[in-house]
């Protein structure tokens, strides 16, 4: 049985307990022992690593187009916290230790965000298109994913076809954060562009990279539960190493989230889940590391 928040019997509370969880998870980040990475650079570094480009407006999401417009308003705000960002040696990457400071930058619009399963209007909604594109990023590079959360329903297809299922990384503020850090002595710098259709970033790095990282899908399966339907995704990176040709391929992780959009009628659908299946899950630093 789900337990019933506080705040769902008093909506009125909300506010407070949304202000008293962030001023929590501010503090506990305050005393973690990390270097924050916060300083920027406009000079790019001279190592491109990997570039990633996504399309910003989504018209399958079955809700009014201005929120797409919004939210697209919502990601140049946000970039523009952590845009040119330089990650030394050492250092961890957060994106809520950057974009805490996006009132510098504008005023957030309503955009789309799931509460409580539901995808509604709320402001400054659409800035997990930012985190899933600079999670999907950390992928393709050395470094090392400390957190990352998974969203647990997948409401509407990816306007990216291409994109591997399972590759997205939801924020909330006070409560969930996208981090990670580099262990090699290589700095890197994250380069948020934008155009009029696309989100762009891009990685660099003061020192050649030599080895190309690609992540794809291995098996997904979609499985069926009290008539809602969940998809398993095993996400898989193949490295081949530019000096020998060397091709590795490894299993990063399982993605599993509810879908709740139509599916192609040719997918085969497995039946009832077995009792306990874990549906979802995030990582820490020792559950997801990219070599």
């Amino acid at each position: 049985m789900t337990r019933t928040r506080v705040t769902q019997i008093f909506p009125f509370l909300t506010p407070l307990r949304q202000w008293q969880k962030r001023q929590e998870f501010y503090l506990k980040m305050k005393y973690d022992g990390r270097n924050y990475a916060c300083t920027k650079q406009e000079q790019i570094l001279p190592y491109s690593v990997y570039e990633l480009s996504t399309n910003m407006i989504n018209p399958d999401t079955g809700m009014d187009i201005q929120y797409q417009y919004n939210k697209v308003h919502n990601l140049k705000i946000a970039a523009k916290t952590m845009n040119h960002l330089i990650i030394s040696p050492g250092q961890t990457f957060s994106f809520w230790q950057l974009a805490k400071y996006a009132h510098l930058y504008g005023t957030y619009k309503d955009g789309l965000a799931l509460v409580d399963g539901r995808l509604v209007p709320q402001k400054g909604g659409g800035l997990c298109q930012l985190s899933n594109a600079l999670f999907a990023s950390f992928l393709h590079t050395p470094l090392s994913i400390v957190e990352r959360h998974p969203h647990l329903i997948d409401d509407f297809p990816s306007p990216d076809p291409d994109t591997p299922f399972g590759t997205d990384a939801t924020i909330n503020e006070g409560w969930q954060d996208l981090k990670a850090c580099t262990r090699t002595d290589a700095t890197f710098q994250v380069v948020i562009s934008f155009d009029e259709t696309y989100m762009k970033i891009s990685m660099y790095s003061d020192k050649p990279f030599l080895k190309n990282i690609s992540v794809y899908n291995g098996k997904v399966t979609y499985r069926k539960k009290e008539d809602r339907i969940f998809q398993d995704a095993e996400v898989c990176s193949r490295q081949i190493e530019l000096m020998t040709g060397t091709v590795t391929h490894q299993l990063l992780y399982v993605n599993h989230c509810q879908i709740e959009y139509p599916l192609d009628p040719s997918l085969h659908i497995e039946g009832e889940l077995e009792s306990g299946k874990k549906q979802s899950q995030s990582f820490s630093e020792a559950d997801l590391q990219n070599t």
